[in-house]
């Protein structure tokens, strides 16, 4: 038999004792409230001693096998997270994840007269919900309690318990016809190009297919490929502090929305001096947990990027009839939506857009989702330089 895996508390005592971990400490002299650090991935001074305990309690768990695994210190931070959040010992009183110079959590341990006495049940590492192994998925059968469980998990999540780390699936559409579709991995972001190398090591690149390899409209073909060589150094989206951003590095200038169909009609210009918010992980949250409460439909969580072309427009063109188009859809964000239509959420709108998974979501697959989160056409008198030109209708916004 294998040895058995330690209980979280006494053994984070033991670590945090031993003074062999940057950053974690007790900060009191009864031993109940310790620091530990808490650096994002993506940060420029990262190193791997910010990941150094996460990657211990990998190991003592029974998670990682050093020399065996593939190292992953998101998954070994986030399994670590849910463990700390599961555990009744422990509290959290201050979070400072975003500060600037020093990231870190605070907790406190409660009732440590007790803990010797926890029960391995209750050092599981994995929630258990009630879900029967024979059923693929679920349905508007599932368990009550299963749908209750699930049901009150996203709704009483908070803010502070998520991490928005995130594959993305992209679709690139010319002029309305599908080009490009491709599932990025990088969690830290990617670019998207058309010629230029990276200056953007830490993201993914995409590149935009050549126009005569995927049309047959020759004069698209020409406006196409003008608006692809003023990309530049392209767009590059990334996450940061929670929140999906967006900068643009070439004169080729891009608007966004949250929907295909935008209601508003003032454009939303992406920036080239600094990052431009897109969207975040506070407004899913919120219009999730609002969509659980029939309190409104389903959240809208792709974005949708126009190149070259003011949209929406004063003519009202559809979204098919621009040039270039690109869908961007955070695949964390996709899963919790069908999560949510697996517990019984429904659309009050019958208008709304629910991009949901073609098969319905296994039991594996919704512990692995719980696990990581509770843990173009253009108009005769417009001519495709000013479209590209920082200079187009005297519009300034950045």
């Amino acid at each position: 038999m294998g040895s058995q895996k330690p209980l979280l508390c006494d053994w984070l005592i033991e670590q945090i004792n031993s003074g062999l971990y940057p950053g974690l400490y007790w900060l009191n002299a009864e031993r109940t409230r310790f620091q530990i650090p808490w650096k994002h991935h993506s940060r420029h001074d990262v190193s791997e001693d910010d990941f150094k305990i996460f990657e211990a309690w990998a190991i003592a768990s029974g998670r990682y096998k050093p020399g065996i695994d593939v190292r992953d210190p998101i998954v070994w931070k986030r399994n670590f997270r849910s463990a700390l959040n599961r555990k009744k010992h422990f509290h959290r009183v201050v979070d400072s994840r975003n500060n600037s110079e020093r990231p870190h959590l605070i907790y406190e341990i409660q009732s440590i007269g007790q803990q010797s006495g926890a029960s391995a049940e209750e050092e599981s590492e994995e929630v258990s919900p009630a879900i029967d192994s024979a059923s693929p998925g679920l349905s508007s059968g599932s368990s009550p309690n299963v749908q209750g469980t699930l049901e009150s998990s996203l709704r009483d999540m908070t803010i502070f318990d998520w991490e928005s780390a995130t594959e993305f699936e992209i679709t690139i559409y010319y002029r309305g016809k599908r080009v490009k579709e491709q599932t990025l991995k990088n969690i830290n972001g990617f670019r998207l190009f058309y010629t230029s190398e990276s200056k953007f090591p830490y993201l993914e690149d995409l590149q935009f297919p050549d126009a005569a390899s995927c049309l047959t409209d020759q004069q698209q073909i020409v406006y196409t490929n003008v608006l692809l060589e003023g990309m530049g150094q392209g767009l590059t989206v990334e996450v940061n502090n929670n929140q999906i951003c967006a900068q643009r590095h070439g004169s080729c200038r891009a608007f966004w929305s949250m929907t295909e169909h935008p209601s508003s009609k003032e454009p939303r210009q992406i920036s080239s001096r600094e990052l431009t918010v897109l969207y975040g992980l506070p407004q899913f949250h919120q219009e999730l947990c609002a969509f659980l409460n029939s309190e409104r439909g389903s959240p809208q969580y792709s974005i949708w990027l126009c190149f070259g072309e003011l949209w929406p427009d004063c003519g009202d063109r559809p979204w098919h009839k621009k040039m270039i188009m690109v869908q961007v859809t955070p695949i964390t964000f996709k899963l919790l939506h069908e999560l949510a239509h697996g517990v019984g959420a429904s659309s009050l709108n019958g208008d709304s857009i629910n991009l949901e998974l073609s098969d319905p979501l296994s039991s594996s697959s919704l512990l692995s989702i719980l696990e990581q989160c509770m843990d173009v056409e253009y108009t005769d008198s417009t001519s495709l330089g000013q479209l590209v030109s920082d200079d187009h209708c005297g519009d300034k916004r950045e």
